[in-house]
């Protein structure tokens, strides 16, 4: 078993266009630490596949971790993925590393493809998310650093409980919610630019909170309450949809 899944210092860039398996084969493996540690130029293509799950129980790691450059690295962590990265989907939440992905000090990550884990996703102060994909996260949306929301779609997913924290973590292009066990309650206010979905679940606005959106959809069978404000801004043909 192996510390580090991929440990790369900063000194080689990587590019992948093929499927890419850690902690995983004929039967699930392990991760002791990080599945990907990363302070170079990593690349996903848009054929490249990543799976990284862990059945070792190991808690406090990183399935991805983009950090800053190692002193003799020439830049920063940069990870773009324009492909499919799975982290804890074949083996279960419980198989993941104890954190899902981690962007630290001076590192980004550019999502522009599928990024879908069944742990948290976090920006601290001095990283950067950004990208046009699709972020997916079973847990916790935690962004203390900067995150572009350019026209990128945040889906909180799975039947627990999930969290958005940190200082710039209320700010979206489009926010779904798939919840289909819990309510989620913002507990600041919410800026979807471009369209805030309830796919499943129940979300409650309390008083004090304003849902700020170009539109808000409510799909069949769910229900959002609102307590507090919703505020229908932009240039969306519908503005509230309710599907029933």
């Amino acid at each position: 078993v192996a510390d580090l899944g991929w440990n790369n210092d900063g000194l080689v860039n990587f590019r992948n266009a093929g499927t890419f398996n850690i902690g995983q084969g004929g039967s699930a493996g392990e991760i002791g630490y990080e599945g990907i540690w990363n302070a170079a130029v990593f690349t996903n293509e848009s054929t490249g596949i990543i799976k990284i799950d862990n059945t070792g129980g190991v808690t406090g790691v990183d399935a991805l971790r983009l950090d800053e450059a190692e002193a003799d690295a020439p830049a920063a962590s940069s990870f773009i993925n324009e492909g499919t990265l799975l982290i804890g989907t074949t083996n279960g939440a419980s198989n993941t590393p104890g954190f899902g992905v981690q962007v630290r000090d001076l590192a980004t990550l550019t999502n522009n493809g599928s990024l879908t884990t069944t742990k948290s996703i976090t920006v601290l102060s001095g990283g950067t998310a950004q990208g046009n994909g699709t972020y997916q996260t079973d847990l916790d949306w935690v962004i203390n650093g900067s995150f572009n929301i350019d026209t990128s779609t945040v889906i909180l997913n799975g039947s627990g409980a999930s969290a958005l924290s940190g200082t710039n973590a209320f700010t979206f292009y489009n926010l779904t919610i798939n919840k289909s066990a819990t309510t989620f309650t913002p507990p600041l206010s919410i800026n979807a630019s471009n369209a805030f979905r309830l796919q499943d679940g129940t979300v409650e606005i309390q008083s004090s909170i304003t849902l700020t959106a170009a539109e808000v959809i409510v799909e069949a069978g769910n229900t959002l309450t609102n307590n507090g404000n919703i505020s229908l801004s932009g240039s969306s043909d519908n503005g509230l949809t309710n599907e029933g």
